[in-house]
């Protein structure tokens, strides 16, 4: 393995870091597909974390400290931040997915200028 520890541990930091500033300035124009890159880069770093651990090195009490603690705070607070914004799209994709299904239902009637409907006879 190329990378020590402590640098992939440093760049895990790093990644939550910009995670946590592309969530908290997220808006409605922008998408989330930058979540996504760095949530699978996050993951990346955490099986390469893994694969060291896997070969019997052990975490420092100072490593776990300088990175791991802030990482875990930092996800308490992005996750729940994450499924609000989620929670939100789903709602207005719902909402879009209603108004859709009203128009298509309405599509064979003509409308008078008064915004009447009337039934077209068959």
């Amino acid at each position: 393995m190329s990378e020590t520890i402590e640098t992939l541990l440093q760049n895990l930091l790093v990644l939550t870091l910009s995670l946590k500033q592309s969530v908290d300035a997220y808006s409605e124009n922008n998408d989330s597909e930058e979540w996504l890159r760095i949530l699978e880069d996050r993951q990346q770093i955490i099986n390469q974390i893994d694969a060291f651990l896997e070969e019997g090195y052990v975490l420092t009490e100072q490593l776990k400290d300088k990175y791991i603690a802030p990482v875990y705070e930092m996800d308490q607070v992005v996750i729940p931040l994450m499924e609000q914004k989620k929670a939100a799209l789903q709602e207005k994709m719902q909402n879009l997915n209603k108004q859709k299904a009203v128009q298509n239902q309405y599509k064979g009637y003509s409308m008078n200028a008064y915004g009447a409907f009337f039934d077209k006879k068959k």
